[in-house]
């Protein structure tokens, strides 16, 4: 990865992010998939991070069972590298599973971590500007199991179709640009 400065002096270039480890390797296997979008990255990346929606924009996906869950979503707090809620809709219908999480690094990646016991599944996402109104957005999968199983392709299918389902939102959002938090009055 290249982090590209562009609105500081080269004396004021704050430290590089947080990287997470990388997805590629030994004994993994990995996919990726790489789209543009006509949004901006704030929006991207918001939606990235925003567990509750997945009961009603993926409602035909991955959130098919997952309304009842959404209603017991939680935010654990800062830790590590980035926010990590604790993500039950992962367990659909069941109970939180242990072990899934979601790290954000700042400003525009993150890291899914979905519980296979004994296994590794993770996604990492990054949304890349690339204009005004233009992300890239750039997903990495990464799997302990069906190594070699022609089966498992439809994983990837599965992850374009729920990309697909969050660009239709996100295309049509206004404003295009997430607004700046307000500074509160003391």
């Amino acid at each position: 990865m290249v982090w590209v400065f562009t609105e500081v002096a080269p004396d004021e270039v704050p430290p590089l992010p947080a990287i997470p480890d990388s997805p590629h390797r030994p004994r993994l296997r990995g996919t990726q998939f790489e789209q543009v979008w006509s949004t901006h990255w704030t929006r991207a990346m918001e939606n990235m991070l925003d567990a509750p929606h997945l009961p009603y924009v993926h409602r035909r996906t991955i959130g098919a069972f997952s309304r009842s869950a959404a209603r017991g979503w939680r935010h654990d707090g800062h830790r590590g590298a980035g926010q990590r809620p604790r993500l039950p809709h992962l367990a659909a219908h069941r109970r939180a599973i242990e072990g899934s999480w979601l790290d954000w690094y700042r400003p525009h990646g993150m890291v899914l971590n979905i519980p296979v016991p004994g296994r590794v599944m993770r996604m990492h996402v990054y949304c890349v500007p690339e204009g005004p109104d233009r992300v890239r957005m750039m997903l990495t999968s990464a799997r302990s199991f069906g190594l070699y199983n022609p089966l498992f392709k439809l994983t990837d299918l599965v992850n374009a179709r729920v990309l697909s389902e969050d660009r239709r939102v996100l295309e049509d959002c206004q404003p295009p640009e997430v607004p700046r938090p307000r500074r509160r009055r003391a």
